[in-house]
């Protein structure tokens, strides 16, 4: 690891202390350098990476959310570079695999931001790569999906929810108009996936396989959800 790393790395462990004293010094530091460069990206690879204990990493990305937030915009005081910004951009897909529930959430959070804020020229490929990444999973049969696959394709499916939630609420006609062009795919491979779903928990739950059959209820739910929004 790089200093820079090592130095955010042991503030983020600092703040998850018992020590009030320790915490308030190290957020201090991570205060102090959220105008550095590098600073978000850094914050992104703490939480992707496993070895960090679990705490860390929630702590990072709510950090890396926030400061999407606050400086993704090209207008906002003190905004992200465009080296950073694609630095973060490339890799927000990459870690739908995350079996803690607290930081997939903040991590599809994340990623909507970054949809919010950027111009669809900007992210061109969002939804249909999104959308790749979930039929990839989803069409897998039943004793190929490994509950690894299960995660990836809950986690992605409701971080299109979200992405696509963001978008219905866009006021400009422009940005409105690219949700409507993609819909209609959308709508159409999210059905297969639902009808699937349902097929599979009343199937699985008739057998007494009882965790497959909540997977099979929990992407149901989200489908459902994804598909209110679409129509």
């Amino acid at each position: 690891m790089d200093a820079f790393r090592n130095q955010i790395a042991q503030a983020l462990v600092e703040i998850t202390s018992q020590n009030p004293a320790t915490i308030k010094d190290a957020e201090a530091r991570l205060k102090s350098w959220e105008h550095s460069p590098r600073f978000y990206p850094v914050l992104q690879d703490v939480f992707i990476d496993k070895s960090f204990p679990a705490d860390v990493r929630l702590l990072a990305v709510i950090h890396l959310k926030n400061g999407v937030d606050r400086y993704w915009r090209k207008t906002s005081r003190n905004a992200l570079s465009e080296e950073d910004k694609q630095a973060i951009q490339s890799r927000l897909l990459e870690n739908f695999n995350e079996p803690s529930r607290q930081i997939a959430v903040q991590n599809s959070v994340l990623i909507s931001r970054v949809a919010r804020w950027s111009n669809d020229s900007a992210w061109p490929d969002l939804l249909p790569s999104l959308a790749r990444l979930i039929v990839g999973v989803a069409t897998l049969s039943l004793p190929q999906r490994t509950a690894e696959h299960h995660t990836i394709e809950q986690n992605a499916m409701y971080c299109l929810h979200l992405i696509i939630k963001t978008q219905c609420s866009r006021t400009l006609a422009i940005n409105r108009r690219a949700l409507q062009q993609v819909s209609p795919a959308l709508l159409g491979e999210v059905l297969k996936i639902y009808n699937t779903r349902v097929y599979e928990f009343f199937a699985t739950i008739q057998t007494g396989q009882a965790h497959a059959a909540m997977d099979a209820l929990r992407e149901v739910r989200f489908a459902l959800k994804i598909i209110r929004r679409l129509l």
